[in-house]
């Protein structure tokens, strides 16, 4: 079931908090003229984000704290490019080749939740729609992430402090600078390439 909406009419945050009460399942996405932010939800927890049309990935966020090396990194994606029928998230990758931490894994992915959700919520145009589906399905990764559900985000939990960084952002006048919630800035290289998979 589809879940379409109009940011003036209902707001990101009482969306949020509806698929969290409702342990919702599935891909919720936002777009507005600034580009498109995505949340995953599993079982009303947040598992995933992709912050405007992945211009930071969760995989530049880890290497900025220093919890996988660019090599790391490098490696995760070229298993990901090496089996693209199969390809899973990255920090799933990360983690089941034991490259990174789960404590990291965790923290890495809650800045970057938190980044997208302080961008997501400072807009008042745009549009929504939540693609609902069943993530327990033995194929899917979501299924593969019950390994590992120290990293799934309770989605109200991340929105409050979410809503206490976008306020501190208002008061100080910095809206522009949402990228150093994940400790970059436009300076920083956002891309990383594959190593070649031998």
């Amino acid at each position: 079931m589809a879940i379409t909406g109009d940011i003036s009419e209902f707001s990101i945050s009482d969306m949020i908090q509806l698929l969290s009460d409702t342990h919702r399942s599935g891909t919720f996405r936002i777009g507005s003229s600034k580009g498109e932010c995505s949340l995953v939800f599993s079982d009303g927890n947040i598992v995933s984000a992709n912050y405007l049309n992945g211009l930071v990935l969760i995989g530049q966020v880890l290497v900025r704290f220093g919890s996988i090396t660019k090599s790391e990194l490098s490696w995760a994606l070229a298993i990901q490019e090496h089996d693209p029928k199969n390809r899973k998230p990255l920090v799933l990758t990360l983690l089941e080749n034991q490259m990174v931490a789960k404590k990291a894994a965790y923290n890495g992915l809650k800045m970057l939740i938190e980044m997208t959700l302080v961008e997501i919520i400072s807009w008042n145009k745009g549009h929504f729609i939540f693609e609902e589906y069943d993530v327990n399905n033995p194929g899917g990764w979501h299924y593969y992430l019950a390994m590992f559900q120290d990293i799934s985000l309770n989605a109200k939990a991340v929105l409050l402090e979410s809503l206490r960084i976008f306020d501190e952002k208002q008061r100080d006048g910095t809206m522009n600078d949402v990228l150093s919630i994940v400790g970059l800035d436009r300076t920083h290289s956002l891309l990383i390439e594959a190593n070649k998979f031998r």
